[in-house]
């Protein structure tokens, strides 16, 4: 299902969590930072050089973000990944929300798109509201391809409106969980010998001439 790219504005509400408690501000300060340091290290390993172009930077920071959120899914009860294809969806408490690189006032058709799942949590998140609304995060980007602003927005919605609100930066945050790349493989131990140990023998008194 499509929705149309309108962004609704309201003075009413200041936050994410005015939408719905579940957004949290330390919540969407976790996220944000997850998200952040997913496309600018990606911006550090681009190589223009050997031949790499702007789809493969694109690629690579949609990669380690969908890296990042499903590890820290490991590690905050509060985040959980609803669907881990190509078309990601992660969840916020009961909201499923979806990330994409762009502008928040101009989210690409595709970044609109809800699939079934969706729908159905969004319907769950948001009980009797006609048209819930679709929560997604933009990761916008400076002249060097790092992150400038991060933003949240609901869009085609008819819960009172709002956003965008920025996310980051917006304040410090720390113990975020950094996810490692590759999760390290435990190392090999030497196989336990069973059974008893035998004292070891006395020494025979010697023999006197």
């Amino acid at each position: 299902m499509l929705f149309s790219a309108m962004v609704v504005q309201s003075r009413f509400m200041s936050t994410p969590a005015s939408l719905h408690p579940d957004l949290a501000d330390d919540r969407m300060a976790i996220v944000a930072e997850l998200l952040r340091e997913a496309r600018d290290s990606s911006v550090d390993d681009h190589r223009p050089a050997k031949g790499e172009r702007n789809w493969s930077l694109g690629t690579r920071g949609l990669e380690r973000g969908m890296h990042a959120l499903q590890e820290a899914a490991l590690v905050y009860p509060w985040l959980k990944i609803l669907n881990s294809s190509r078309h990601f969806r992660f969840m916020i408490g009961a909201v499923p929300v979806a990330f994409y690189h762009g502008r928040a006032r101009k989210p690409k058709a595709s970044t609109l798109r809800r699939r079934a799942d969706e729908l159905r949590q969004t319907s769950l998140a948001f009980p009797g509201v006609p048209t819930p609304p679709a929560i997604r995060i933009a990761v916008e980007t400076d002249e060097t391809g790092k992150v400038s602003t991060i933003l949240v927005a609901q869009v085609e919605a008819s819960a009172g409106g709002g956003g965008p609100w920025e996310i980051w930066p917006r304040a410090s945050v720390s113990g975020v969980f950094t996810p490692a790349p590759m999760r390290a493989k435990p190392a090999a131990l030497p196989r336990p010998k069973l059974g008893l140990k035998r004292k070891p023998a006395a020494a025979k008194p010697a023999k006197s001439a």
